[in-house]
């Protein structure tokens, strides 16, 4: 799922993540301005995302699971329209794209520079208001390249950004 705001990315994580999605990660900032391999190009600058797994013993429990989360969720607008999926090549090519986060990042660096990932946890409450604050603070210093993702349901998020240590 693709929002506009880190706000709703992480409603929407918590919405889903409140009824037994096993794992919701997030893909906060300027994420969308990059072109992804395997056919996935977004322009939406600033936006964020949202990945959700849950899984089941069996495919009606599953299907249970997936009604449950998206009644939870339908009142948060995505930038586009979302579904769940159990087509093993789509569910792949989502986590691929997850997985490529910090790759990315590197790939696209100019030479000389340095490819610099941290991690940072906040309260889940205060998941929202983290990103937004790491957001501003790679607007103020001009680190537009900085991508933000982590894990929404732990609090505990990975941000990358490149430096050029050679200038003061």
């Amino acid at each position: 799922c693709i929002f506009s705001s880190s706000d709703k990315a992480f409603n929407f994580s918590t919405a889903a993540g409140s009824l037994g999605s096993g794992f919701c990660t997030i893909a906060a900032g300027a994420v969308f301005s990059f072109g992804w391999a395997g056919g996935f190009k977004f322009d939406i600058s600033g936006a964020s995302a949202v990945l959700v797994e849950t899984v089941a013993p069996n495919k009606d429990q599953l299907l249970a699971q997936i009604i449950e989360i998206e009644k939870a969720i339908h009142h948060i607008e995505p930038e586009l329209p979302f579904k769940f999926t159990d087509d093993s090549s789509l569910y792949n090519q989502y986590w691929k794209i997850r997985k490529g986060l910090f790759p990315t990042v590197g790939a696209i660096r100019k030479i000389g520079t340095t490819v610099i990932i941290e991690d940072i946890a906040f309260p889940v409450p205060r998941l929202a208001a983290g990103t937004l604050d790491l957001q501003a603070l790679f607007k103020k210093y001009a680190y537009h390249e900085a991508v933000i993702f982590g894990h929404a349901l732990d609090g505990n998020l990975h941000f990358v950004f490149t430096q050029d240590f050679g200038i003061a």
